[in-house]
Parts: C-alpha cells; sequence; structure tokens
C-alpha cells in the first residue's frame, strides 16, 4: 500500500510547476504614464492547482519594448489564491480601486493571456466587468499548452 501512495505521488509530481500563460490585467494612467500590473499564475504542486499573484507599477511611454521589459520587469510576489474564484475576485477588487468612473462605464479588469513576454504588455486586452467572466477565463490557463507545429 505504500508503494502505491508514493506511486501516486510521484504521478502527482510530475505536472508540478508554473503554468507557462499567465492573465495579465494591466490599467493606465495616461497623465501620468504609470502602468499597474496584476499577473496571475497558475501553479500546481503534487497534484494541486492554485494561483500566484504578483503585482508592478512602472513608467511606460508609449508601449513596451523587450529592452525596457528586460530591464525594468520585476514584479512582487503579493500571495496565492487557492481557488480560481478568489483570483477573480481580487482582480475585480483592484480594478474598483483603479476605476475613475464617468457617465459610461463600470469598474472592468483589462486582461491579456498567453506567455509573459514584453508582447504581452503591449496586447490588445479583453475588458471584464463580473467575476464570473474571469474566473472562467483564468480558468481556462490551466488548460491551455502551446501551439503544436505542423
Amino acid at each position: 500500500m505504500e508503494d502505491l501512495a508514493q506511486t501516486v505521488m510521484e504521478q502527482l509530481r510530475v505536472s508540478d510547476g508554473a503554468s507557462p500563460f499567465v492573465a495579465l490585467a494591466t490599467w493606465n494612467d495616461y497623465r501620468s504614464d504609470t502602468w499597474y500590473h496584476a499577473v496571475v499564475i497558475p501553479v500546481t504542486k503534487n497534484g494541486t492547482t492554485s494561483h500566484n499573484v504578483a503585482m508592478m507599477q512602472w513608467v511606460v511611454y508609449g508601449m513596451v519594448d523587450g529592452d525596457q521589459f528586460d530591464r525594468e520587469w520585476k514584479p512582487e510576489k503579493l500571495c496565492n489564491f487557492a481557488t480560481v474564484e478568489q483570483a477573480a475576485q481580487f482582480l475585480m477588487a483592484t480594478a474598483k480601486s483603479h476605476h475613475r468612473p464617468n457617465s459610461r462605464d463600470l469598474p472592468h479588469v483589462p486582461l491579456s493571456i498567453g506567455p509573459l513576454t514584453w508582447e504581452l504588455c503591449n496586447k490588445r486586452r479583453t475588458h471584464f466587468e463580473a467575476v464570473e467572466g474571469l474566473t472562467h477565463m483564468i480558468e481556462m490557463l490551466a488548460h491551455m499548452r502551446p501551439t503544436v507545429e505542423v
């Protein structure tokens, strides 16, 4: 029985590690050229997936380039959430703290999905106004794989 338990644990550890895909939420303050990021990274340990969150603030003039990303991208690890719902609720709470209401909008999370590179910072974002949509998108990260070349 002990051998079976050890075999099961070894199999669960095979998929341990961080996903190559992340959810990058970006809020831009164009008055000061400051960008605020929250990065959600699915991680698996012993067969259980949770979500690490890191935060970053930096000044960007126009768009991020590879050199700037390599020099300045240094997000601070913030926390880990046990569930995807908790990570989505955190992003929505962060959106509310960055929200400057006008007559037509609600707090929203501008989200990009992909490998964490400088290109992801410039990628067109999908805007989520509800936790449910965020939850579904972040949940998909754990199932995404790099494309298959043919």
